[in-house]
């Protein structure tokens, strides 16, 4: 049990299933982080929820390209502009998608048909939740094949 711990969270790994494990937690960090500060500009400031899922999503950009290039897919060259760069295109494509989910779900009103009972601020977040699973599998597939 002690070997697989090690091999899941501390060695250096280019198994497909532990790097998705571990792109899992990451993308789990960057989302709390993502869907907190998204969660903060729209109820407590009152922001568009497509800006404030710009803002929250760069900031989690951040924090997934950081501990995905040394932990999840063990990058050592240092080739940080190139890599950075495009894995800030995957992300964008993943914002543009998201974007059109959060239109549909929340604009489109499809949220608001299936949870009706429920109070505005939740069925946003909610929806942006509903996303952010959604855009995971698309930024951990590109990025594995395009940037790492």
């Amino acid at each position: 049990m002690d070997g697989y711990i090690r091999k899941i969270f501390f060695l250096e790994s280019n198994n497909f299933i532990v790097q998705f494990f571990r792109y899992a937690i990451v993308g789990g960090i960057s989302a709390v982080v993502d869907i907190s500060l998204f969660s903060l500009l729209v109820n407590a400031f009152g922001m568009n929820h497509l800006a404030a899922n710009t803002l929250s999503f760069i900031a989690g950009l951040l924090i997934n390209y950081l501990l995905s290039r040394k932990w999840v897919f063990n990058k050592q060259t240092l080739d940080f502009g190139r890599d950075f760069l495009l894995f800030a295109i995957i992300g964008v494509m993943g914002l543009l998608l998201s974007n059109l989910i959060l239109y549909i779900l929340i604009d489109r009103r499809l949220m608001y048909s299936l949870l009706y009972f429920l109070s505005d601020g939740f069925i946003k977040t909610s929806s942006k939740i509903a996303a952010t699973f959604i855009v995971l599998f698309w930024n951990f597939i590109a990025r594995k094949k395009i940037v790492f």
